[in-house]
């Protein structure tokens, strides 16, 4: 759960890795190796609720990127 939390909050208020994120979406498990598909999913529908522009289109390849993982 902390390394959910941790991505969580660097998510949401690190604007710089929003964008790297939003570039390449490999980067958030990179990071947060433990996070499991549905951690990963959660956090790309309230990253979308937070406003970033890219997030909405992450959230539908979330799916994809979380079963090649």
């Amino acid at each position: 759960m902390a390394q959910f939390e941790h991505a969580l909050k660097k998510l949401v208020e690190d604007r710089h890795y929003q964008d790297v994120v939003a570039r390449e979406p490999a980067v958030l498990t990179k990071d947060f190796p433990k996070l499991d598909d549905h951690e990963l999913l959660l956090l790309m529908q309230v990253w979308h609720a937070s406003g970033h522009s890219e997030a909405f289109r992450w959230i539908d390849l979330c799916h994809c990127c979380c079963s090649t993982r």
